[in-house]
């Protein structure tokens, strides 16, 4: 009774961070917030679409005779109608994108047992001592935590802004590099959480392993600074797959 009334004592602080954090991994992230701003950029393009027709059908009479021109033309347009229904698609197809790493992320964390995240007293004196002495480091972890996965969420939500731009950079040949890269980026974010999720989950499976049984803080501690590290490698190697795309788009497109 003694234990469990201190261990209540200990946990309650962790609470609602944990929760915080669980929310930030496995809840779809909201993109209603920016659908009007999507619109006005879907409504943008919606011009672009005209012009781009237009020059297609300049090149298909100009081409004349010419082969090579004329199957240039028809990949264009082929391009141009794959680009403008995927655009139009982008807000859905993002959503659903979306949905389906909560579902995998979900899936995943319902596997972890909902103790390795808390301090437990239950299990010897030496992991209530452990428990109680890192306290404050293990809230310090879950805070950076926090931040990182806040950091995730903003650039998750600002991908359904960018989705439509990297699919028309995408389909532009000019602008092909910058579209993969935006692509890139985006995908990476978006899946990173379900990759933090796995390496909690396998943190927390080291607890069946005797010399990791009495060390659950110690393994809670660094199953959380894995799944930063995973958040911000992902984020920081997919803007340098960027910069150094765009480096290379911009060099190509000189030298051409």
């Amino acid at each position: 009774m003694v234990l469990e009334l201190i261990s209540g004592i200990l946990n309650a602080p962790l609470v609602t961070l944990i929760d915080f954090i669980k929310a930030l991994l496995i809840n779809p992230v909201q993109i209603s917030l920016f659908y009007k701003l999507w619109s006005i950029i879907i409504y943008i393009f919606s011009f672009i679409y005209g012009l781009l027709l237009l020059w297609n059908g300049v090149m298909l009479m100009t081409s004349g005779h010419d082969v090579e021109k004329r199957n240039k033309a028809k990949e264009w347009l082929k391009n141009i109608i794959i680009m403008i229904i995927l655009i139009q698609a982008s807000y859905f197809l993002y959503e659903t994108i979306l949905t389906f790493n909560s579902l995998l992320t979900s899936g995943i964390f319902n596997f972890i047992d909902p103790s390795f995240l808390f301090i437990n007293l239950d299990n010897g004196i030496l992991q209530g001592l452990l428990g109680i002495l890192l306290m404050t480091p293990y809230i310090a972890i879950l805070l950076i935590t926090c931040v990182v996965l806040v950091i995730r969420y903003v650039v998750v939500i600002l991908g359904v802004v960018l989705l439509p731009i990297g699919i028309f950079c995408y389909f532009t040949p000019v602008l092909s590099d910058f579209g993969k890269f935006i692509l890139y980026f985006l995908g990476l974010n978006i899946f990173s959480s379900f990759f933090a999720s796995l390496a909690l989950l396998v943190c927390s499976y080291l607890l069946n392993i005797d010399i990791f049984s009495n060390l659950s803080v110690f393994v809670a501690m660094a199953g959380f600074l894995v799944a930063d590290f995973i958040i911000i490698l992902f984020m920081a190697f997919s803007i340098f797959k960027a910069v150094a795309g765009s480096k290379h788009a911009l060099i190509s497109g000189l030298m051409k």
